[in-house]
């Protein structure tokens, strides 16, 4: 897969990842598939560009309206 397609899919792959947890929720399994199916795109990318830059893949601030709490907050006591 050249480089490009291969930057393509990782940005497809993180999108879908991003919607299926705003509707099923960020714990779903196919949200998990999906992240797997990212790590093996990112280790293949990685493969091919290997060491070549810095800073390889960007987030962009506020890219997910997915909150997640703390694991503080979520065990706080409720009495």
């Amino acid at each position: 897969m050249l480089k490009r397609k291969l930057e393509e899919k990782i940005e497809v792959v993180r999108l879908q990842m991003e919607e299926t947890a705003k509707i099923m929720g960020i714990g779903h399994p196919i949200v998990y598939q999906l992240s797997v199916e990212l790590d093996q795109l990112h280790n293949e990318w990685h493969r091919m560009c290997g060491g070549k830059r810095k800073n390889i893949y960007k987030i962009r601030k506020n890219h997910i309206h997915v909150k997640e709490c703390s694991a503080i907050e979520m065990y706080q006591y409720v009495g």
